[in-house]
């Protein structure tokens, strides 16, 4: 195994770039949290959803060289 480090930003290189993104731009836009705690809850609310939506999470995460280099 090799560490091959990314460049600072490379969304491309990196899905869960993306993952974060639409957490960010859907489930936590425009809130203000009154602790660390309740922003976790909120994430993992959002990640919840995802779970239980493959289709969603794969059309931000399936790159065609990822799918490649697994088939």
């Amino acid at each position: 195994m090799t560490l091959v480090p990314l460049p600072s930003y490379s969304p491309e290189l990196n899905p869960s770039e993306h993952v974060w993104d639409y957490i960010r731009e859907n489930d936590m836009r425009n809130l203000v949290f009154p602790d660390l705690d309740k922003v976790m809850d909120a994430v993992e609310t959002s990640l919840h959803h995802l779970h239980g939506s493959p289709d969603l999470l794969r059309s931000m995460t399936a790159f065609p060289w990822i799918i490649e280099s697994v088939a």
